[in-house]
């Protein structure tokens, strides 16, 4: 069996094991839930912020986004182009622009893999991937939530519930609306 993690320590476990961050061959940076919550990064764009050589922006185009590490993307408005760095999320892969559009919250840890990805996470790698977990339900009774409002009347409103069922089986929900203007 895996020895537990020391207090502190990064686990990783976007090549598919729990691995110190340290002994990782890969160029990773790993952020915690209370890095994402810190600097509430609820969705791909400030998670790309939190990481250096990292540029994910989001388009209201057909495309949906572009995703880029070091320098290596496509362009948005290419529908039939996939972006060379892939998105999963919870294991299910994407390389499709839109994932830059969506909104996350009650994550685990994310994990940018920096270089190609293609052994581990297949096509559409060339530039890496991002690995999203989310929240497990754990088993007591959870709610948190939260309301932003801004300008250009930006309202936006986050939750999660997690209901236990039976020992060992828990139920979570997770819902978010966001409404804003533009400047225009």
């Amino acid at each position: 069996g895996a020895e537990p993690a020391a207090v502190g320590e990064i686990v990783v476990t976007a090549r598919l094991r729990d691995e110190g961050l340290l002994s990782v061959p890969v160029a990773v940076s790993a952020l915690s839930s209370e890095d994402l919550n810190r600097y509430n990064a609820s969705d791909l764009t400030k998670i790309g912020e939190m990481s250096p050589t990292v540029i994910i922006s989001n388009y209201r185009t057909i495309g949906g986004g572009s995703l880029s590490i070091r320098g290596i993307s496509s362009p948005p408005t290419q529908v039939g182009y996939e972006q060379p760095v892939s998105v999963a999320l919870d294991g299910v892969q994407t390389s499709s622009g839109r994932v830059a559009t969506l909104g996350f919250f009650d994550l685990k840890q994310v994990e940018i893999l920096k270089g190609p990805q293609g052994t581990l996470f297949g096509r559409n790698t060339i530039g890496g991937a991002i690995s999203i977990v989310t929240a497990d339900p754990g088993n007591a009774f959870k709610a948190k939530g939260d309301v932003t409002v801004g300008s250009y009347n930006l309202f936006q409103a986050r939750g999660s519930v997690t209901v236990p069922i039976t020992d060992g089986l828990s139920s979570a929900l997770t819902f978010g609306i966001k409404s804003r203007d533009g400047f225009l």
